[in-house]
């Protein structure tokens, strides 16, 4: 009997925010433009404020690949061993500053501590003040409701 994926998607109305090119510092900058709608999957369907953005770059593969859509929660704190995206302060006021995608280590005492993949290890420590957020990847059987 053949699998109906139609009971895997929701409604597309998760909003997919387009990301510009990064530079040194980040993979990506947050440029605020809604580019499309995701489907919701069943297990944040009732989820508020959870949007999509792409994946650039392989620093976190094999976990997440590049070109990967990864559905982002503003609101659930993450914990360690979560993946994070990571936004920190533009150079000027208002401007979006460098954002990447990360796992977290540790947070406090006014640190971030963040790791990677590729090449695998710790990063040098971010202070706090120079982050704007820190969101929580949701990973996938969460995504289907396991």
């Amino acid at each position: 009997m053949p699998i109906d994926t139609s009971l895997f998607k929701g409604p597309r109305n998760v909003p997919v925010y387009g990301t510009g090119s990064g530079g040194d510092g980040g993979d990506f900058s947050f440029n605020g433009q809604l580019i499309d709608h995701a489907p919701r999957p069943p297990g944040i369907a009732n989820r508020k404020d959870v949007y999509v953005v792409y994946l650039v770059g392989d620093s976190i593969s094999p976990a997440y690949e590049d070109g990967t859509p990864i559905y982002v929660d503003p609101h659930r704190r993450p914990q360690p061993r979560d993946y994070v995206v990571v936004e920190l302060r533009g150079e000027r006021e208002g401007e979006p500053g460098p954002a990447f995608v990360k796992r977290l280590v540790a947070r406090g005492a006014g640190k971030l501590k963040l790791e990677q993949h590729n090449p695998a290890g710790p990063l040098d420590p971010i202070d706090e003040s120079d982050v704007v957020r820190v969101h929580r990847v949701i990973p996938w059987l969460e995504l289907i409701g396991i």
